[in-house]
């Protein structure tokens, strides 16, 4: 999948709308896209990184940092969101679940004016892999019951909501 992004046409801006549950490879993917495309301008917005930027400075884990910042976080993706929206920034990730058509409604409305949408899909690797996944991200834990619930609501993107296309993983 790699391959095929760098090959994609990003004359214009772009904002790519990460989906998958929790562990299934959004921001190792990310990690590799930033390897690979040192040069390009891309721009992560993640509640997540927030989170973790403000947990580390108060030295407390991720899951604190979650409960004292958590509605903060969601404040701050929408509002760097709008920002690069409005300057046009070449390549946008919005590196968060994203697992409904409402949760993804929010950035299409944001970026449909001023940037091409596409939805990156991450398949939610076989239970075996995604608990060791989930578990060897020290300090960072989600009970079941959530992710059950998150499993639950998940709804395939697609270009009716707005996306240009819909890119699908095989896994990561």
């Amino acid at each position: 999948m790699t391959a095929e992004i760098n090959e994609m046409d990003v004359s214009k801006p772009q904002c790519w709308v990460l989906v998958g549950m929790p562990a299934s490879g959004k921001s190792t993917w990310i990690e590799e896209l930033f390897k690979l495309n040192p040069d390009e301008d891309i721009r992560v917005v993640s509640s997540d990184n927030y989170i973790k930027e403000k947990a580390d400075k108060d030295g407390i884990t991720y899951n604190e940092g979650f409960t004292k910042y958590g509605k903060a976080a969601q404040a701050y993706v929408f509002n760097v969101a709008k920002v690069l929206a409005k300057i046009q920034h070449k390549i946008v990730v919005i590196d968060r679940t994203n697992l409904t058509p409402k949760s993804r409604a929010r950035f299409v409305k944001i970026f449909e004016n001023t940037h091409e949408l596409r939805a990156f899909v991450f398949p939610t690797p076989d239970a075996e892999e995604h608990y060791r996944r989930l578990n060897e991200r020290l300090g960072k834990t989600i009970p079941n019951k959530v992710l059950k619930n998150m499993a639950t609501s998940y709804q395939q993107p697609t270009t009716d909501e707005g996306f240009i296309d819909v890119l699908l993983f095989e896994e990561y």
